[in-house]
């Protein structure tokens, strides 16, 4: 296994805008993006170094993303940082050994921008990509709402469940078409997790069924006796991302 540390995707920011890649010795084209939680506000690409090296021994590459947060940043900054990453990654396929197949995806926080990379198109668009470009997408206990931190940036009540142009669920607006090149989905939520996030993460499914999305191509997981997030790392976990992705 190669490992690539704090490679700098965006050099106005070279403090934060960096990410760290993960290569396995026998490369099978597929490279995960892997965004961080923390609340928008704190959390570190090195904080899924475990899991990083579990699934590069699987043969998957790992590109682990930091971006700036709270209080250095404001919504939508993150967001179009890691749209900046994507694009600094694809735009290096060779020194990652080549890339056949694109995942996408975050735990908390990190699930909260990947959502809002796929469903408000305009994020990847501005730095030339499509969400297409993706062939699935991970969105591990990520709130589909206004996240709570922005609500909280805006002197809001961070409890309060908002749907505008800061969700997720504001953008799922149009009937799918292209089903044959439509991305597939891995919702992931913990049975007792943060107030309202198993609920929301139904929702979510639900709204995108309603809008077109087959069923085969949401996979949801809960996972039964645990709290937010707290199963990352455990074989579980790590045997889900790789089917997943395989």
């Amino acid at each position: 296994m190669e490992i690539i540390r704090d490679l700098v995707y965006d050099p106005k920011h070279p403090d934060r805008c960096t990410l760290d890649v993960y290569l396995p010795n026998e490369n099978t084209g597929k490279l995960l993006v892997y965004i961080h939680g923390g609340g928008l506000e704190s959390g570190d690409k090195s904080d899924f170094t475990f899991c990083a090296k579990e699934l590069a021994g699987s043969g998957i590459s790992v590109a682990s993303v930091n971006y700036r947060t709270y209080p250095e940043a404001s919504f939508p900054q993150f967001i179009q940082d890691c749209a900046r990453a994507i694009a600094y990654l694809t735009q290096n396929v060779e020194r990652l050994g080549g890339i056949e197949e694109l995942f996408i995806g975050g735990s908390s926080a990190g699930a909260y921008i990947s959502m809002m990379l796929y469903f408000d198109r305009t994020y990847l668009q501005e730095v030339g990509l499509d969400p297409g470009i993706a062939k699935g997408y991970i969105f591990d206990a990520g709130q589909p709402t206004t996240h709570f931190r922005v609500l909280q940036e805006r002197g809001d009540d961070p409890r309060l469940v908002r749907i505008d142009r800061a969700a997720p669920l504001f953008f799922i607006d149009r009937d799918i078409e292209d089903e044959e090149n439509l991305p597939r989905f891995l919702l992931v939520v913990a049975q007792d997790d943060l107030p309202n996030r198993l609920e929301q993460t139904y929702l979510l499914r639900r709204t995108m069924l309603h809008f077109g999305y087959p069923e085969k191509n949401i996979a949801m997981h809960i996972f039964e006796n645990s709290t937010h997030t707290s199963y990352i790392g455990s074989k579980e976990y790590l045997k889900l991302l790789v089917e997943f992705m395989k």
